[in-house]
């Protein structure tokens, strides 16, 4: 079919899942501390977090080898949903793009409204971002 087996990560997970046990800990006298201690002393919460768990570090992983495949396979797409994939990836890293389409949507929509009438009834606005709107409809005092 030509398409890429999904990675067997079993073994991954069953090392990351080792290493977070702490076996220094006897587990009939504090369970908790054998299954999570070494987690807990090997992982430091990120400034901006009030927490992480493994959940959070997977979830990391995750996007990270994601992240490593799109940009990895650009040339060189396997399937047409690969190739469909990258372009979505590709496209949200067009920050230009997305802020000339984003004000083009906000101005086509406001105009679909008609005249602000809070403006006067013949007022249709002619910016040329949605930041200018803004600012011009609630400006500041």
């Amino acid at each position: 079919s030509g398409a890429p087996s999904p990675p067997d990560v079993s073994n991954e997970v069953e090392d990351m899942l080792r290493r977070n046990l702490n076996f220094s800990a006897d587990p009939c006298d504090d369970f908790y501390n054998y299954v999570c201690g070494n987690w807990m002393a090997t992982h430091v919460i990120p400034p901006g977090k009030s927490r992480i768990s493994v959940g959070y570090e997977l979830r990391q992983n995750i996007a990270k080898k994601q992240k490593e495949s799109l940009e990895n396979t650009i040339d060189k797409p396997t399937s047409s949903a690969q190739r469909k994939m990258q372009d979505f990836y590709l496209s949200c890293l067009d920050t230009e793009y997305l802020e000339i389409n984003n004000n083009m949507d906000m101005l086509l929509a406001l105009k679909k409204l008609g005249p602000f009438p809070m403006m006067g009834e013949s007022y249709y606005p002619t910016f040329s971002s949605f930041t200018d709107i803004l600012i011009n409809v609630n400006p500041l005092t």
